[in-house]
């Protein structure tokens, strides 16, 4: 299953021409100097590198800022740090900062955790742990996913540590 992806990738296949033109019309017009637009790939590069850096950054501050400690007094243990870890998982994946996660960012973040799951079973997980019917997930909804998720169709990804998140 494509699982999203394949708009994805057409929006990138389509940056990189862009940006590839763009090289190539700067060494035309420096006259056939190589090192022109080999410098303005490395500005470009860099800027790219920094505000992806940023980006991160600033989601990571917003996760912590908003995961807070459980403050549900009767989970206790290795509940309360699973509990914790759910809801650091939840404003991670949450890009839009509206408290709220929709099918992409779910799909996203089971991408970035190593996880696939079959696009039909994410669709029905997702329909079945959105109480609301609103096709977003709250942190409440965002937690029955997780317990859907643990005895789902999963399947770990090559690179996938399956201790990271619970």
């Amino acid at each position: 299953a494509w699982g999203g992806g394949g708009r994805d990738n057409a929006i990138t296949v389509g940056l990189q021409t862009v940006t590839g033109l763009y090289l190539a019309g700067v060494f035309l017009v420096a006259g056939g100097n190589l090192v022109v637009p080999a410098v303005a790939h490395g500005v470009y590069d860099a800027f790219t590198l920094l505000e992806a850096h940023v980006s991160a950054i600033s989601q990571i501050d917003y996760a912590d800022q908003q995961a807070g400690p459980v403050l549900d007094a009767t989970v206790e243990g290795e509940d309360r740090a699973a509990e914790a870890s759910e809801r650091r998982v939840f404003f991670l994946a949450d890009t839009t900062r509206d408290a709220r996660l929709n099918l992409p960012e779910v799909r996203a973040a089971l991408r970035q955790l190593g996880l696939s799951i079959p696009e039909p079973a994410l669709d029905e997980m997702f329909a079945t742990a959105d109480q609301g019917a609103d096709k977003l997930l709250d942190v409440a909804e965002f937690k029955a996913f997780v317990k859907l998720l643990k005895g789902g169709d999963v399947r770990e990804l090559p690179s996938a540590d399956p201790g990271f998140l619970w």
